[in-house]
This record gives C-alpha cells, structure tokens and sequence, in this order.
C-alpha cells in the first residue's frame, strides 16, 4: 500500500521542473530585457513546466500572444522560452531554452481516473502555489479538473499524488479544460 503524501509534498518533489511566466508589459515588443526590474511581487500571467533539459510546455493562454517570453524558474531565476512547437487542436505549446541542467519531469503512464485527486502546481513571486483539484471527467483528447477555489491559471501542470505529470491546464476561459501530456510531447 502506497502511503498517501500530501498536496505540499508533491509540490516540494516536483518544483524544480516549474516555471512561471511573468504579464508582458508592451504583448507586442516583450523579451526577457523587459523583465530585468520586475518587482518582486507579480501575478504569473500562466505556468509551465520543464519537459526535458531545453524544453518547456505550457499553454497558448499563458502566453498573452507572444512568442518568446521570460521564464522564472524555480531557483527564481531567468531564462528565456522561444516557441518551437504549438498545436492548435488542444493549444498546447512546446517553448525552446537554453539547456537548464534538469532531469525529465516524471510523465503518467496511463490517464487518471474520474474523481481523482491531483495537484496543480507552479511558482510566482518567489511563493510555490499547489492547487488540489479534482478530475471530473477524462476524454481522448481532455480532461476536466476543478479547483476548490475556482479556476487554475493557463499552462499550469497538472500531477498525480506520485507526482508524475499527467496534464496542462488550458485556464480560466476553457471552464478547467486540462490537455493531457503523454501524447502531445511527442506531437510536438
């Protein structure tokens, strides 16, 4: 018998593989100069989550229309994501960075079961956020969570109780929408 571990555990276990994604100040003209003297307290605009050693996936709603955007990453540091892949069908998006020395986030072998507990996490003013939600309903090509406090903000990942990943959320206007990860990374 697995022993259960808590929302906050799992954060703590996966946190290195996060990032979040700062608002862009001018949408049109963003890079990652215009993040050099953000104040220390912002509201992430989306979330993300290290895929491989150079790539990040996140959702098109976190990324206000750009296509390179700053990367906070968990040793509230910066990097710099340039779209290499978007799939139109689900929004997903595949962001390239320079090679940031993190191991593979761990990926669910199979699709959660309705009525699952799970963990949406990510990192924004130096604060980790974990989210309990709840699978409400699994399809082919998606997935349903809901949060106890409402809506979970675009790109966030989304992890079983074993702290594998198994979906990104799409955010707030796709009504808790979550795009599983399994079959998309390797799309992308």
């Amino acid at each position: 018998v697995r022993p259960f571990r808590g929302v906050q555990d799992v954060a703590a276990r996966i946190r290195e593989h996060g990032v979040a994604i700062p608002p862009a100040r001018d949408p049109a003209s963003a890079t990652l100069s215009d993040y050099s003297d953000m104040p220390d307290r912002w509201q992430a605009s989306g979330f993300g989550v290290f895929v491989s050693d150079t790539y990040v996936l996140t959702h098109a709603g976190a990324l206000d229309g750009r296509s390179t955007v700053a990367l906070s990453t968990a040793d509230d540091g910066w990097t710099e994501g340039r779209l290499a892949a978007y799939e139109p069908s689900s929004g997903l998006v595949l962001l390239e960075t320079e090679p940031s020395g993190r191991p593979a986030v761990p990926l669910a072998g199979a699709p959660p079961d309705p009525g699952m507990l799970a963990v949406a996490v990510g990192r924004s003013s130096g604060r980790d956020v974990a989210v309990p939600v709840f699978v409400t309903s699994v399809a082919d090509d998606h997935y349903t969570v809901g949060a106890l406090d409402g809506a979970v903000p675009p790109g966030m990942p989304v992890y079983n109780l074993d702290g594998e990943l198994f979906a990104v959320t799409a955010g707030s206007d796709r009504g808790g929408v979550a795009f599983p990860v399994l079959g998309a990374q390797g799309r992308l």
